[in-house]
């Protein structure tokens, strides 16, 4: 049994225009909300949280120093941004709150201090005599 040139023209469409199925929904980048990348990396929050751009500027390996990093500031979480010329970090953004990863980061950084401030108090000054 042949096929028809209608129902061969009908496939060549749908081959032309058919697109995979997403299996896994991307969640976007922490840093800078992009959605698609070429390789995910581990960041501050977790593994594949950090595109491949933030995620390379978020390593910290060999003679590249880290250039972004994710503190909590208050109960505020904002992302550094290491300045090219000076080499301070500055203040870049508020890292968005909404997003269950940093929500989840924010509660494991709060016991965190408060456990490093408990059991690992700062050091006395000594007296002097």
């Amino acid at each position: 049994m042949l096929a028809t040139p209608e129902v061969i023209d009908a496939y060549i469409d749908f081959l032309k225009n058919y697109k995979p199925p997403k299996l896994k929904s991307k969640l976007p980048c922490t840093f800078c909300k992009t959605t698609e990348s070429t390789t995910w990396r581990p960041g501050p929050i977790g593994p594949s949280t950090l595109c491949n751009k933030c995620g390379v500027n978020y390593m910290d390996s060999g003679k590249r120093n880290r250039t972004i990093d994710l503190i909590l500031r208050g109960s505020t979480p904002v992302w550094l941004k290491k300045d090219v010329n000076s080499w301070v970090w500055k203040e870049h953004m508020v890292a968005d709150i909404e997003d269950p990863r940093i929500s989840m980061w924010i509660q494991r950084e709060m016991i965190r201090n408060k456990l490093t401030s408990t059991y690992n108090p700062p050091p006395a000054k000594k007296r002097r005599l």
